[in-house]
């Protein structure tokens, strides 16, 4: 079990309620935009990791940082799942 989950259930739900508090248009868009990207997650690995290489700097970090859940997302697809099965939880509680 990786450390995301053995906090997972009161991050999440801190963070749900955070969201849906002060960005409740961002928690729509995740609904609607996280369930299709998972398969192609794949996709994004190295176009986050060029647009870090092009911002540059530590301004890239949070590119590189991207990239890195992207590849995480496209691990667990490959083997557990438990980084899909507990983003889609997510997006299903945040329906409701």
């Amino acid at each position: 079990m990786t450390a995301a989950h053995a906090s997972s259930p009161a991050t999440a739900d801190a963070l749900m309620r955070e969201l849906q508090m002060s960005q409740p248009d961002l928690l729509d868009r995740l609904v609607k935009t996280v369930p299709p990207m998972l398969p192609k997650a794949y996709r994004w690995v190295g176009e986050m990791e060029e647009i870090g290489e092009f911002v540059g700097g530590s301004e890239g970090d949070v590119y590189r940082g991207l990239a890195k859940v992207y590849e995480r997302i496209e691990k667990s697809i490959a083997s557990d799942e438990e980084d899909i099965e507990t983003l889609r939880n997510f997006v299903e509680k945040a329906k409701k």
